[in-house]
C-alpha cells in the first residue's frame, strides 16, 4: 500500500509536468487483450496438474489514462503518460485427486498504473499520416483479484480472492513492479490518433521467482487517443522572431550608401519599366482578343440571321402551298336551280325576298346556274328547301371541288 501511494504521487507531479512542458497532451482510452507466460519449475503438489501454460487463455480489458508528446528532433517526438491498464489471464485445468476430476477455471484481473515511454517516428504514404514507435514502461499493481469456478460432478463453487502484492511466495500472489518494451505503430488523422501497441513484460512478477518460477505479462492493445494544443507554441514564435528584430535593429545601424543608393533606386525603375511593359502588352493582347471575340460575334449573328430568314422564307413558301393546297381540295355545295344549252352568265334573282347574284358552271354539255355558297351539305340543304318555295321546284344541291362538279356519295351525307 505504501508503494502505491508513493506511485500516484509520483504520477501526479509526472502529470503537472508533462501539462506544463508539453508541446501537445491529450487523452487516450481503448482496449487491452492480456496473457501471461508462466513457467513453473515444479508444482510442489504429491498429484499431477495440467501444465499452465496449455490451458492459458487471453483476457479482455481496457486502458485508459492521459498523454504527452514532446518534439525531440524534425522527424521524432517522446510520449510519455500515466495510464490505467488491465493485465491478467485465464486458465483452467482438472485436479485429479484421489480418482476424483476436479475442473477448476480461473481468472486472474489485476489492474496496473503504467508510466510509458516511447519514441514515435511519422511517416506518410499515399496521403495519410502514419507512426511508428518503440520503448519501454513502467507500471505499479494497485488491485485486482481472481475468480475461480470449481466443478465437482453436478456441484459448482464460485470463489473470488483479491489479490495480494508483495514478494512472500506464501502469502503474495504477484510482485506490485512491472517494466518492459513496447512497440507500436497507427494512424494520424489531424488531433485524433488510432494505433496498435504490444507490451512484452520483462519483469518476473512471481513471488516465488527464487526457487525458479517465471510470471511474464504480455498486453496487446487497441487505443484512440485524443491530443490538444500546448500553449508553449507561443514561446517559441517569439524565439523564431528574434533574429529578425536583431536584423532589424543592424540595419537601421548600419545604413545604405550613396552609390548603393542609387543602384537600387535604377533597379526599381528598370524593374518598373519592366512591369509597366508586361502590363501594356497584355492590355494589347487583351485588347485584341476582345476585337476578335466582337468579330466572331457579329459574323456569327450574320449567320443565323441567314440562317432565319432562310427557314422564315421557307415556312412562308409551305403555308402558301399548304393554303392552295387546301383552297384547292376545299369542297364547297351549291343549289343549282335551272339549266341552260347557252351559256347565260351571271345575273341576279330573288329567293325569299331576297337577291342573289348566280354563279355558272358546264357540266355534260350544259350551262347550269347556281346561288348559294356554303361550306356543309347541310347548310346547302336548307338553303334547297327556300329555293324550292320560291318556284323551282326542280333545285337541288351540287358539290363542286375547285369550281368542278363532283358526285362523290361520301359528300351527300
Amino acid at each position: 500500500m505504501k508503494n502505491s501511494i508513493k506511485l500516484l504521487i509520483f504520477t501526479l507531479l509526472i502529470t503537472i509536468t508533462c501539462d506544463s512542458l508539453a508541446q501537445s497532451f491529450g487523452i487516450k482510452a481503448g482496449y487491452n487483450s492480456s496473457i501471461m507466460l508462466i513457467e513453473e519449475s515444479e508444482t510442489g503438489f504429491p498429484y499431477e496438474t495440467t501444465s499452465y501454460n496449455n490451458n492459458i487463455k487471453m483476457k479482455h480489458g481496457f486502458n485508459i489514462g492521459a498523454i504527452a508528446e514532446f518534439p525531440i528532433l524534425k522527424y521524432l517526438t517522446l510520449e510519455t503518460g500515466v495510464i490505467l491498464n488491465t493485465r491478467g489471464y485465464k486458465n483452467s485445468y482438472e485436479d485429479n485427486t484421489f480418482d476424483t476430476t476436479i475442473a477448476i477455471s480461473e481468472s486472474h484481473n489485476l489492474y496496473y498504473l503504467d508510466i510509458p515511454l516511447s519514441a514515435k517516428i511519422p511517416f506518410s504514404i499515399k496521403g495519410l499520416n502514419f507512426y511508428g514507435s518503440l520503448g519501454g514502461y513502467g507500471g505499479m499493481g494497485l488491485f485486482g483479484n481472481t475468480t475461480t469456478n470449481v466443478t465437482y460432478g453436478s456441484l459448482s463453487e464460485k470463489e473470488e480472492k483479491d489479490i495480494e502484492w508483495g514478494s512472500d511466495p506464501v502469502v503474495d500472489d504477484y510482485k506490485s513492479f512491472d517494466y518492459g518494451v513496447s512497440v507500436g505503430a497507427g494512424v494520424i488523422l489531424n488531433s485524433l490518433q488510432i494505433g496498435v501497441s504490444y507490451n512484452l513484460g520483462l519483469a518476473n512478477i512471481s513471488p516465488n521467482s527464487d526457487n525458479g518460477d517465471i510470471m511474464n505479462n504480455r498486453v496487446m492493445g487497441i487505443s484512440v487517443a485524443y491530443l490538444f494544443g500546448s500553449s508553449k507554441k507561443g514561446g517559441q514564435d517569439k524565439i523564431s522572431s528574434a533574429p529578425i528584430q536583431e536584423e532589424s535593429k543592424t540595419a537601421k545601424v548600419k545604413p545604405k550608401s550613396k552609390k548603393e543608393a542609387e543602384l537600387e533606386a535604377e533597379r526599381v525603375q528598370q524593374e518598373k519599366i519592366r512591369t509597366d511593359s508586361i502590363a501594356a502588352v497584355k492590355a494589347e493582347e487583351e485588347r485584341i482578343r476582345a476585337e476578335k471575340a466582337e468579330a466572331d460575334s457579329i459574323e456569327a449573328a450574320k449567320v443565323m440571321a441567314a440562317s432565319l430568314a432562310a427557314q422564315n422564307a421557307a415556312r412562308l413558301a409551305q403555308i402558301k402551298s399548304d393554303s392552295i393546297s387546301a383552297a384547292q381540295n376545299a369542297v364547297i355545295y351549291r343549289v343549282q336551280f335551272a339549266s341552260n344549252t347557252t351559256k347565260k352568265g351571271s345575273y341576279e334573282i330573288t329567293i325569299g325576298g331576297i337577291k342573289y347574284k348566280t354563279w355558272e358552271y358546264s357540266y355534260s354539255g350544259a350551262y347550269r346556274s347556281t346561288i348559294g355558297e356554303f361550306n356543309t351539305y347541310k347548310s346547302a340543304l336548307d338553303f334547297q328547301k327556300t329555293v324550292r318555295q320560291s318556284g323551282y321546284p326542280q333545285a337541288f344541291v351540287v358539290a363542286l371541288k375547285n369550281n368542278v362538279r363532283t358526285t362523290d356519295p361520301a359528300l351527300f351525307k
